[in-house]
């Protein structure tokens, strides 16, 4: 065991152990009761070691810090409300483990600047302490992508007095839908300006969306040079530069971004319809996602959608899916059951689905935006 003070021991020994610890672990367990440096978890998360952070969801932890790591793959992140106040780091490495509990929390004063007592433990005595992050671990919530959301009008707001405590609700409850859902807001916050100058008449997720073809199609050459820069402490300056090229881009492009809206705005106004589709309507909406859309350029799905799947059986199946009433995921889920699914309109297609339907609500779920976050070195 050693006892650690911060400005009473010449160096920054407490950030250097626990830097140590970090290149040595293959996972990491932290509680901080209050969170605003997410420089730790972004250096786990590129070197592919998985992180479980659990924060109190209260200012002053940082709605940007915490947006920004919950869209890394490899890290997740929950949390309690003002009743936590511990801070535990758990670094563990073949059954291994080491440890530190004190006061520094995980920011740039807990770390470098306070005065602050930390205790560092091995063996027998770090196992303990994981036992303890554990408990912690169990009490704790998920922190999803709408809960983030309600967490920003309090934290913009905390110089007020807030009393407000945010709950454990969420739109989904998909991991992996999360995290592309913090990484779309990220990026929208991140170039919130340019959005509002250039496409102030587009739905952030579908222009990120766009984006994310960008990313993967028309840099196809570049992902290794993209991911190279994405990993280096100036990332977020250049993932500005990216999307000033993917302006430029779009501005030039016969499939721009306003086309991506005109599709979404056709779907709706299909959907808004009272009456039951018909099937040039219902090719119309099966030719609008990008799933189905490159399917029928490539294996002529479109003309076997239409014939393969009864009307009546695919206007259910779609209201059914676009059904504000229930929960996303159930609906998700219902689609690939058997009173619901469609032939040639799969997992992607399901998915992808209702952020075309409510492009102000849900982000757009396919498999090129999963590869624009592996090359953008979110996972």
């Amino acid at each position: 065991m050693e006892v650690i003070t911060n400005q009473l021991i010449k160096g920054d020994k407490f950030s250097e152990t626990i830097s140590e610890f970090v290149n040595w672990c293959d996972k990491a367990f932290i509680v901080s009761a209050f969170f605003t440096d997410d420089t730790l978890i972004k250096i786990l998360n590129n070197d592919r070691k998985n992180v479980c952070l659990i924060v109190s969801l209260r200012p002053p932890t940082s709605y940007d810090a915490l947006l920004r790591v919950t869209a890394l793959k490899n890290v997740e992140v929950r949390f309690l409300g003002h009743e936590l106040h511990s801070k535990i780091y758990c670094f563990e490495k073949n059954n291994q483990m080491r440890a530190a509990i004190g006061s520094s929390n995980l920011t740039t004063k807990g770390f470098y600047d306070n005065i602050e007592t930390n205790v560092i433990l091995t063996d027998h005595d770090a196992k303990l302490c994981y036992e303890n992050w554990e408990l912690i671990r169990d009490k704790s919530h998920p922190l999803t992508s709408q809960v983030l959301e309600e967490y920003k009008e309090v934290y913009l707001s905390f110089k007020a007095p807030v009393v407000r405590e945010i709950l454990p609700s969420q739109a989904s409850a998909d991991e992996d839908y999360n995290k592309l859902w913090s990484a779309v807001d990220y990026i929208s916050n991140l170039v919130s300006e340019k959005l509002e100058k250039h496409f102030s008449d587009i739905p952030k997720y579908l222009v990120i969306d766009h984006f994310w073809h960008f990313i993967v199609a028309i840099n196809e050459d570049s992902h290794e040079r993209i991911t190279k820069r994405m990993k280096m402490p100036s990332n977020e300056k250049y993932l500005i530069s990216l999307f000033d090229d993917f302006i430029n881009w779009d501005v030039g492009n016969d499939f721009n971004t306003a086309e991506i809206y005109q599709r979404s705005k056709r779907l709706n106004r299909l959907l808004d319809s009272k009456k039951s589709l018909n099937k040039d309507e219902l090719l119309d909406i099966f030719m609008t996602l990008h799933s189905t859309h490159s399917r029928a350029q490539r294996f002529s799905h479109d003309i076997a959608f239409i014939n393969e799947n009864d009307t009546q059986r695919v206007n259910k199946s779609i209201k059914h899916l676009v059904n504000e009433s229930i929960p996303l995921d159930q609906r998700v889920e219902d689609l690939l059951k058997p009173e619901y699914k469609l032939k040639y309109f799969g997992s992607s297609a399901v998915r992808e689905f209702n952020g075309w339907c409510y492009p102000n609500k849900y982000p757009i779920r396919n498999q090129k935006a999963d590869s624009a976050l592996e090359i953008l070195a979110f996972g």
